[in-house]
């Protein structure tokens, strides 16, 4: 008789700990339903945010002298009312300084709500290359500046005269190609050599 009070006792205790434990499991189902509900919402909410409110109003160019603000925000190519994070800024750096051969380095900012700084350093020209009379301002790494027939920027340059034979390609914002892929070196590397003779005879 003991010994089947004994095992109701078990069986009862046993139940009583399935239930405590159905129970805890329904509550943790419950908590992982409305914490994983809470941040669907909040990624929800954060998206609605992002497409609704920043939008660009105002972009400014900050380290222009070669060329106007409307130049650098045209190459930009992203429209006034566009999302604030519709384009990728290390994509937009790259072909800014692609389009504008002026460009050094370009540095692109989001300034929450509604601001776009683009921030540029420019080239300056080293030489210039003069070929069949056409005259082209270089960098002192060969990349071809533009095309110019103004004295005025040329003055204190150094001066490359070429003949057309002897040059592969020659396009603008790109580098100046050689037929002998030799000649670009030993020009770059005179030029060095002549720009360390001035700082050190100063």
């Amino acid at each position: 008789m003991q010994g089947e009070q004994g095992n109701r006792f078990k069986r009862r205790t046993v139940a009583m700990d399935e239930l405590k434990q159905r129970q805890q499991n329904k509550k943790l189902r419950r908590r992982v339903f409305y914490a994983s509900l809470f941040f669907v919402l909040i990624a929800v909410f954060t998206a609605v945010c992002f497409i609704v409110f920043f939008k660009i109003k105002t972009v400014e160019v900050e380290g222009v002298s070669r060329y106007t603000e409307e130049q650098i925000i045209e190459a930009f190519g992203v429209e006034y009312g566009s999302n604030l994070y519709s384009f990728t800024a290390s994509d937009k750096e790259t072909e800014l300084v692609l389009e504008l051969p002026y460009l050094n380095k370009v540095i692109i900012e989001r300034d929450l709500p509604s601001t776009i700084v683009i921030h540029v350093e420019e080239k300056k020209p080293d030489m210039y290359v003069e070929i069949s009379g056409d005259k082209y301002l270089l960098t002192d790494n060969m990349q071809i500046l533009e095309y110019t027939d103004e004295p005025a920027k040329l003055y204190g340059l150094l001066k490359l005269d070429m003949e057309p034979e002897t040059v592969g390609r020659c396009i603008v914002g790109e580098k100046l190609l050689f037929a002998d892929e030799r000649t670009g070196d030993i020009i770059a590397q005179a030029f060095s050599d002549i720009r360390a003779a001035k700082l050190t005879s100063r």
